[in-house]
Formats: structure tokens, sequence, C-alpha cells
């Protein structure tokens, strides 16, 4: 499949409610065990007509991060390779914009992104338990800097020499606003300069990646 193919096999919406016999099929469950949960859980639900019978289709939103992922693989919106990319939490439409921004990209356009992702993996386990988020994040970026962090593959290094602080809030801002894709720079979507208040990004920065435990060198003791 071309990278235009893919594109369009991409524009598709993913769905918003899904059966209880899709949503047990991809997730690999029963459906009364799906139903057990969607009703013990009180998952939002409509009721359709299939073939003269009123059908419960039940919201995606009530699942785990985890599970939307497949969900968004089943359907063919996200790439197997960008599965690990994913946090789940993103819209289907930025599930969308993602994968058609990866076909799009060439391939040091990919090792970009995947770097840009790992530094931020590794500086929300670097932030973890930290009351002062925002200067954390300089100690971060210094640590970087100088090659003092562990957990950091020294293929990252070579691809992303240098960060700052404002650059990994403007990062982390876009991750979460745009979803994964827009970690890959082009003619078509260049990253500006963010505008948002620091405390805001430092808020942002501590929401975008969830789960994610990478240790660090230097934690405040």
């Amino acid at each position: 499949m071309n990278r235009d193919d893919s594109d369009k096999s991409r524009k598709r919406e993913a769905p918003t409610y899904l059966s209880a016999c899709t949503l047990a099929a991809i997730l690999g469950r029963t459906e009364r065990a799906i139903r057990q949960r969607a009703q013990r859980n009180n998952w939002d639900f409509k009721v359709v007509t299939v073939k003269g019978q009123a059908q419960k289709r039940y919201a995606i939103a009530g699942l785990t991060n985890k599970e939307k992922t497949k969900v968004f693989l089943h359907f063919g919106l996200l790439q197997p390779e960008l599965a690990e990319y994913a946090s789940g939490g993103e819209t289907p439409a930025q599930i969308r914009d993602s994968a058609q921004a990866w076909d799009r990209a060439t391939e040091p356009q990919r090792e970009l992104a995947k770097a840009r992702h790992d530094i931020l993996q590794t500086l929300e386990d670097f932030c973890t338990g930290r009351k002062r988020r925002r200067k954390a994040v300089e100690q971060f970026a210094n640590q970087y800097n100088g090659r003092e962090l562990i957990g950091i593959d020294p293929h990252v290094y070579r691809v992303v020499k240098k960060v700052s602080a404002s650059r990994l809030y403007e990062w982390s801002s876009l991750v979460r606003k745009y979803g994964f894709g827009r970690l890959i720079t082009d003619k078509r979507s260049r990253l500006g300069k963010s505008t948002a208040p620091p405390e805001q990004l430092a808020f942002i920065l501590g929401t975008i990646v969830n789960g994610i435990k990478v240790r660090a060198k230097g934690r405040d003791k």
C-alpha cells in the first residue's frame, strides 16, 4: 500500500459506539463480560435498531487507554508500529491525523518524532514526585544536554543533540492538543513557539503521558 492509499484508508472516523459483540471480539472477552462491565461502570450507550431488533451500542469512552488503542488498531486508524507511541487517551481525530502524518513522513522525520517521544517519556518519570515541576524540567534539560541522564538510548542523543525547557513544554503541548503526529516536523506542519504561560504548560506536561516508568539520574531527595 502506498502512502496515498494509506491516507485514504484512514480518512474514516473510528466509531464512538460499538456493540458488545464487536467489543468482545476486539478485546478478547465474552459478550456477557462486556455487558456486565458496562452495567457495573455505568457506560454511556445508545440503542439502535438492527433488523427490527433494538440493540445497545456502548461508548468506547468507557474503555481503558490500552483498550482504546486496540480499537484504533482494529479499525485501521493506527499503524501497528505507532501503537507504542499512542497513550490511548487521544481522540479518534488525533489518532487519524497522527497516522496520516506518519504515512507522509520521511524516515528521518519519523526517527526525530520517536526520539522526541522517548525524551518526553523519560522527562515524565524524572518529574514524578517533585513539587516544583518547572524547576525539574529545567534540571532535566541541563542533565540531558550534559549527557548525564540514564534511561535515554544513545541513539536519541544522536538525533536530538540538545533540548531546552521551553522546547519540552512546546512538544508536550503539541502532543496533548494534536497527538503524537505533531512531533513530526515538515514544511506542512512547523513547530511554532509556545505562547501558553509556563504554569499552564507545566500542568500539561504532567498529564500527557500516563503510566510510564523510566528511571532517571539525579533525583532530588
